[in-house]
C-alpha cells in the first residue's frame, strides 16, 4: 500500500513537470494504468516515454527504492524505434502484455485476447460438466448458469471484428447444442437453436455490455485534484 502510494506520487511530480501521456479525451490525458502492485505508463512519444522511465528511477532511488529492470518492459506501436533505457540500460521489448485478463499487442490486434478468452471460457464450460449431462437440473437453470459462468468470460472483449464475432458465435453454438443435447449428426439450424435457448446474438450481448460500461463509467464522479 506505502509503495503505490509513493509510486503515485512519483508520477504525480512527473505528470505536473510534462504532457507524457496520451490524448484521452479533448482536454485530458491518460497517463497510466494502474493494477495490483504494478503500472503501466502511456506515451504517444518515445521521448516522453523515456522521461517516465528517468524521472520516477530517481525519484525511487530518494525515498530507497529501486524499478526493476528484469520486470519492467516496454511494448510499442507504429514505430521501429524500441530502445528504451533505464538507468542507461536498455529494457526489454516485448509484443504483448495482459492488463486485467485481457492481451494487448504491439499490432493493435485482438486474436491474442480473443483466442486466450475462448480457451478460459472453455475451461469454465467444461469444469461443471456433470450440470451439463443431469437430467434433474432444467433446461433453464443450464442456460442461466451457462450465461453467468461461461459468457460472462467469454464475452469480455472490447475490439471486434467480423471475424472475432464469428469465432464467439462458433463457439457459443457448440455449448449450446451440448446443453440442448443436440449430436453429431443430428442437426438444428441456427435460427432454431436461437429460439430453443432464448440467447441473444454475440454482437448484441457484447454492444450491450459496452453500453453498460459506459453508462458506469459516465455516471462515476469526478473529483477536483487541483
Amino acid at each position: 500500500m506505502i509503495s503505490i502510494m509513493v509510486k503515485d506520487s512519483i508520477m504525480g511530480e512527473v505528470e505536473s513537470q510534462c504532457k507524457t501521456g496520451i490524448q484521452w479525451t479533448l482536454t485530458t490525458q491518460l497517463h497510466d494504468l494502474d493494477y495490483t502492485d504494478d503500472k503501466c505508463h502511456l506515451s504517444q512519444k518515445l521521448q516522453h516515454m523515456q522521461t517516465t522511465s528517468d524521472h520516477p528511477a530517481l525519484g525511487a532511488e530518494k525515498m530507497g527504492l529501486r524499478i526493476s529492470k528484469e520486470k519492467t518492459k516496454v511494448m510499442t506501436a507504429n514505430s521501429k524505434q524500441r530502445e528504451i533505457k533505464l538507468k542507461d540500460e536498455e529494457l526489454e521489448d516485448v509484443q504483448s502484455f495482459t492488463y486485467l485478463g485481457s492481451i494487448v499487442t504491439s499490432d493493435g490486434g485482438a486474436d491474442e485476447d480473443v483466442k486466450s478468452r475462448i480457451g478460459k471460457a472453455r475451461q469454465a464450460f467444461n469444469t461443471p460438466r456433470p450440470v451439463w449431462n443431469s437430467t434433474s437440473i432444467s433446461t433453464k437453470s443450464k442456460l442461466r448458469i451457462f450465461t453467468t459462468n461461461v459468457k460472462s468470460v467469454l464475452l469480455q472483449i472490447w475490439r471486434v471484428t467480423r471475424s472475432i464475432s464469428k469465432k464467439l458465435q462458433i463457439f457459443t453454438y457448440q455449448c449450446l447444442r451440448r446443453i440442448i443435447k443436440i449430436y453429431w449428426p443430428e442437426k438444428i439450424s441456427d435460427r432454431e437453436l436461437w429460439a430453443r435457448t432464448k440467447q441473444d446474438w454475440i454482437p448484441v450481448e457484447i454492444a450491450r455490455c459496452k453500453w453498460n460500461w459506459i453508462g458506469h463509467t459516465s455516471r462515476k464522479p469526478t473529483y477536483d485534484t487541483t
